[in-house]
């Protein structure tokens, strides 16, 4: 510690002290006043030397705060402080006493009755006696409040922020450095979860998931309250399957169609794992795992996980069993079906079809069956084309379209429009005649005298 010797010395004055002490007693009878001062004088004579060589004889010196090999000092010599200088140390009787002349307060000093503002307070330096030759000096608080971001809350006043209540109270502790307080007490705190305070224990749900608001205080020797405050995780849930606002708790299960699912967590994941499953028939009823139905007289399905398998592959047509892949033809109606196994899939669940499709199509004209785009010629010399069109839904549309109605001749020969040839009327022949359009598809024969139209004739 740097210090200063000799800048501030005291030497007591042993008759001055003894001269205070016995001007301070009080005589117990009036008799005895007068000789108050002879018995101060005896007092002075005889004991003061005594008193002074006892003083002398039993102090001891103070070892140097800053070197060893410096002189000590005296008993009740002083040195002041280099970096405070209202500060001193006085050796008394062989050990260093701190003490002070003013008030300390944030490394400065403050002479009594000294008045200056820290913050939110107003402070002010007083000095009590102690004693005859000892003062004390302290900083106390005149108006004090609370001081909190940026600004001043009077003694009592209530405010909020941060999801914390607090109360503008004091608990002063005075000393020699300056006053001690505490301030900004809480009066209630709460938890933060996004834009809202949640109070202590309170439970609030997101996504399923329970959180609650755990607050816990304590004080520190100083008596300053300190909180500690946190959500925590209480319990989990699944979403429902059925409706995916439910929640449904660990462990417990939910049906979905004609399948069951349990609530379980995999590490921090939680899921609704499928334990037992089953499959919906054509009547709405629900067949269980391995369950097997006959859906047609040819088909037969096995409910899994996925869904309905299909056991048998067959269709069913005109009451027989069609093997997958084969066809049956049908001359009359000029269709070629084949039995098509199909796979569709319906929500979760999947199923296989088998129906059958048809593979090939044509033109029927009597008896026969036309391919598409197929040309031939009638018995009535008429040139034809077979047209098929496949619609949207997969059906067909099929038409027999007439390309040339030609004209039939006497000899049943087919010629052309716009020739001549020979026609026989009522039985007799004619050989003057031309073939020639009618309309849109039809065809007339007309002859010097007679007109055929068809296979009639008329005259003209």
């Amino acid at each position: 510690m740097d210090s200063q010797r000799n800048i501030s010395k005291y030497e007591p004055d042993p008759i001055v002290s003894l001269v205070f002490i016995i001007s301070n007693l009080t005589i117990p009878t009036p008799k005895l006043k007068k000789m108050n001062w002879m018995f101060l004088k005896i007092i002075l004579v005889l004991l003061v030397p005594a008193g002074i060589w006892a003083a002398k004889a039993y102090t001891m010196p103070c070892a140097s705060l800053t070197s060893p090999d410096e002189d000590p000092y005296n008993h009740r010599e002083e040195i002041k402080d280099s970096r405070l200088s209202c500060k001193y140390y006085r050796c008394n009787n062989g050990t260093w006493v701190e003490g002070y002349r003013a008030c300390v307060f944030n490394n400065r000093c403050y002479p009594a009755n000294r008045k200056w503002t820290s913050g939110c307070n107003k402070l002010k330096c007083v000095v009590e006696n102690k004693s005859m030759l000892e003062k004390i000096y302290r900083t106390i608080i005149t108006s004090p409040e609370c001081s909190f971001e940026g600004q001043c809350k009077k003694k009592g006043a209530t405010w909020e922020s941060n999801c914390i209540k607090y109360r503008c109270e004091f608990n002063i502790t005075n000393n020699p450095e300056g006053p001690i307080y505490q301030e900004n007490l809480i009066s209630e705190a709460s938890c933060k979860w996004g834009r809202k305070c949640i109070k202590a224990d309170e439970i609030v749900e997101k996504d399923c998931l329970k959180y609650k608001c755990h607050i816990e205080y304590s004080t520190d020797d100083w008596g300053v309250k300190h909180i500690n405050r946190h959500v925590r995780l209480e319990s989990k849930a699944c979403f429902g399957i059925n409706n995916k606002k439910s929640c449904i708790p660990i462990g417990q299960t939910e049906k979905f169609v004609c399948s069951t699912y349990e609530c379980k967590q995999s590490r921090n994941f939680m899921e609704m794992v499928l334990t037992s499953y089953g499959c919906k028939d054509k009547n709405g009823d629900c067949v269980y795992e391995s369950g097997i139905v006959n859906t047609t007289a040819c088909t037969q399905h096995t409910c899994t996980r996925t869904g309905w398998q299909l056991n048998s592959y067959a269709c069913s047509y005109n009451n027989e069993c069609i093997l997958e892949g084969n066809s049956v033809y049908d001359r009359t109606d000029c269709v070629r079906r084949v039995c098509t196994l199909t796979r569709k899939k319906s929500g979760k669940n999947r199923r296989v079809v088998m129906e059958m499709k048809i593979a090939y199509t044509g033109c029927p004209f009597n008896g026969t069956c036309k391919g598409d785009n197929e040309k031939w010629t009638d018995e009535n010399c008429v040139e034809r084309i077979c047209k098929i069109t496949k619609r949207s839904n997969g059906s067909y549309y099929r038409k027999n379209d007439i390309v040339k109605p030609n004209c039939k001749d006497a000899d049943g020969y087919c010629v052309p429009l716009g020739q001549k040839l020979s026609a026989n009327v009522d039985g007799t022949r004619y050989d003057d005649c031309k073939c020639s359009r009618k309309g849109r598809n039809g065809n007339q024969v007309t002859c010097s005298k007679t007109v055929i139209k068809g296979d009639s004739i008329t005259h003209s």
